[in-house]
Formats: C-alpha cells, sequence, structure tokens
C-alpha cells in the first residue's frame, strides 16, 4: 500500500512516500492556498491509497492549540483528496530531522528548507515499521 506522510506546519509542509516499506523523503511543500491541488497530484501521480498526518502534542502527548488546529487541517486535506488517514504522535520528529542533517554536516542555513520532508519520512518509517 501506498502512503503519503504529511508533517504540517503553519508555513510549510514536508512530504513523504512509502515505497517497498521505506520512507522516502519526497519534497518540502508551501502551506497555501496551492497546498491541497499540489498533494493531489503527488498522490494521483504516486498511487497513494493512505494519508498519515504527523499529530503535534504536548511533551506528555497531552492535546495542545496545535493538537486541534492541525487535526482540522488533515480532515480536510484528507477529504480533499477521498483518501482516508491517520493521526500519528510526531513528536521529536523535526528535533531528530534536524540533529541529523547536522550530524550530516549540513549548515543550519539549509537546514531550514529539508527538516520538514525528513520529519515526515520519520514519521512515516515509525508508522511502517509498527506494521512490520
Amino acid at each position: 500500500m501506498k502512503v503519503l506522510a504529511l508533517d504540517l506546519g503553519s508555513v510549510r509542509v514536508g512530504v513523504a512516500v512509502s515505497a517497498a516499506g521505506i520512507a522516502l523523503p519526497l519534497a518540502v511543500l508551501k502551506n497555501d492556498t496551492e497546498l491541497k491541488a499540489r498533494l493531489a497530484e503527488i498522490a494521483w501521480e504516486r498511487g497513494v491509497e493512505r494519508l498519515l498526518f504527523g499529530q503535534p502534542t504536548g511533551l506528555s502527548g497531552s492535546p495542545t492549540a496545535a493538537t486541534v488546529r492541525f487535526g482540522e487541517m488533515a480532515a480536510e486535506i484528507a477529504e480533499s483528496l477521498g483518501l482516508p488517514y491517520e493521526l500519528v504522535d510526531e513528536r521529536f520528529s523535526s528535533r531528530i530531522a534536524s540533529r541529523a542533517l547536522a550530524d550530516a554536516g549540513v549548515s543550519s542555513r539549509d537546514r531550514r528548507g529539508r527538516v520538514d520532508d525528513l520529519a515526515a519520512a520519520g514519521i512515516l518509517q515509525a508508522w511502517l515499521d509498527s506494521r512490520a
């Protein structure tokens, strides 16, 4: 099953796709009025059957204002694409992705544009591994 994972942010959205049980970073998109159309195109081109959204929570796992806001955004995107979706814990996904890029020698300036798709890939890989 092809899965598209999204790490939603107010400004950028990280996108990753599954391929043979592995999560691959795909793109970082602007979170603007064209987002749904770009995601629909990606989902169609890749034959996506399910959406996976990182769900922001507090450090303890409790809901926050962002949990509600991004949960509503996830539901809207899934409905517009006509695909089933799941929300999964995304705690520390961006921090882990940023640290991996720093360890690879990527400058903090260059990291800014790469963290989101790597975070989405991390979320997706954890989900895939939990089903293996």
